[in-house]
């Protein structure tokens, strides 16, 4: 121990790091979290060397040195009290969110993150959440959108298919929430004090469609797509008013597939519909029109009072079996399209169905307010953000209401 000195290794957003040169220390060097590095000679058989002692605080690096030395292992490690297993601190997250009452796609998708979050910890050699930083987090990111990853490529299911490929720049705005809420979380136990989220910055989009990015049915498509429906050729004749009544579902109430595939006969009260949206988790109360009135009259439900799914999965498969009926008619629908003769560029197909139903009560001259509450958006800048280029006739409407009140007197 007498031959090594003991010097931080400061990082690239470290704010004590000086711009001249890498080891050049600031008199405040205490303050900031970056690890210390063992210099000198540290057996007889090697010359000068830099070790890496993973540890923040100069006498921790000098402990577990001073063991490292004693066995002649550089990898072991003693433990420390002040310092949180990253595993511990998962499980601790895991354990608020479950006692907050979070659904269980909500839970699936935080431990799917949290699984990823462990692997490359492991990969990297991060054992506590104190040594998870402003850099691992930058690379944990970029890891998102990097399906090469090496934390990525031995993960497999049973069936030997990779567990984690690319995401898309929504999951990873979705995941730096999620890490956002679990660093709070680290820091609200005061395991930490700095949320390393912050280095994480997304380019901003532009907010509003244009008319072209909107996708939807003309009156003549949705023609097709219902003579579509009945062009199955091994489907029983039911299963094809099934899949019909789906269709004219999601088209005269705007429902997205996975709100409509678990329809149950009691949200239909006559000729209106009551349901909680699962995304935004409102309430909608949409009429019907005498042709889908007519459809769920044809329909036996199924268990549970469900018209489409059928629940033949025991309680515990019952959150992948939702998962399950939705993506089958996913796939039953690319199919109609197809048969229909209507481009298919995108995997959100039934949302198509979505933008028919607002489209079409915009051109009619609903109010965009009374289509946002329609829709289930919990915002009318949602509403929009999407549908801003349908709404021409607007302004052309309220002037028109406008030059009607003037020919009204006037009431005091």
């Amino acid at each position: 121990m007498l031959r090594l000195e003991f010097r931080r290794r400061h990082t690239e957003t470290c704010r004590s790091k000086k711009k001249i040169g890498e080891w050049d220390l600031l008199p405040n060097r205490a303050v900031c979290a970056c690890p210390y590095y063992s210099c000198g000679v540290h057996s007889d058989s090697e010359g000068f060397k830099r070790r890496a002692t993973g540890k923040i605080t100069l006498d921790a690096a000098k402990a577990v040195t001073r063991v490292r030395l004693e066995r002649g292992d550089w990898q072991a490690e003693i433990e420390d009290p002040t310092l949180v297993k990253i595993e511990a601190a998962i499980e601790d997250f895991m354990g608020d969110v479950r006692d907050k009452g979070a659904e269980d796609s909500t839970l699936d998708k935080y431990t799917t993150l949290m699984d990823q979050l462990q692997a490359f910890s492991d990969d990297k050699g991060i054992t506590y959440i104190q040594h998870f930083g402003q850099d691992e987090m930058k690379q944990f990111r970029r890891d998102w959108e990097n399906e090469n990853a090496s934390w990525k490529k031995n993960r497999v299911n049973e069936k030997g298919k990779r567990l984690w490929r690319r995401n898309s720049i929504g999951t990873c705005k979705r995941n730096k929430k999620t890490m956002h809420a679990f660093f709070q979380r680290c820091i609200v136990r005061k395991w930490v004090t700095e949320d390393p989220t912050v280095i994480i910055n997304f380019e901003k989009e532009k907010r509003k469609k244009e008319k072209k990015e909107v996708k939807y049915l003309t009156s003549d498509q949705m023609t097709d797509v219902l003579w579509a429906c009945d062009k199955f050729d091994r489907m029983p004749d039911y299963n094809k008013r099934r899949l019909k009544a789906l269709v004219l579902v999601m088209r005269w109430t705007g429902l997205r597939i996975g709100d409509a595939v678990l329809l149950r006969k009691g949200n239909i009260k006559g000729d209106v519909m009551f349901l909680k949206t699962k995304k935004a988790s409102t309430d909608v109360q949409i009429p019907l029109p005498e042709e889908l009135v007519a459809a769920f009259a044809t329909l036996e439900p199924y268990s549970g009072g469900y018209y489409f799914w059928n629940r033949r999965s025991g309680r515990r498969q019952e959150q992948s079996s939702t998962e399950t009926v939705k993506g089958n008619f996913s796939k039953l629908l690319n199919t109609v399209f197809e048969k229909a003769g209507i481009p298919s560029d995108s995997h959100l197909v039934s949302h198509r169905f979505r933008n028919s139903f607002a489209v079409d009560l915009i051109g009619r001259g609903v109010p965009l307010e009374t289509v946002s509450l329609m829709l289930g958006h919990q915002s009318l800048i949602t509403t929009e953000n999407a549908y801003a280029d349908f709404c021409e006739g607007y302004m052309n409407r309220a002037e028109q209401i406008v030059r009607d009140a003037w020919t009204k007197p006037v009431a005091i």
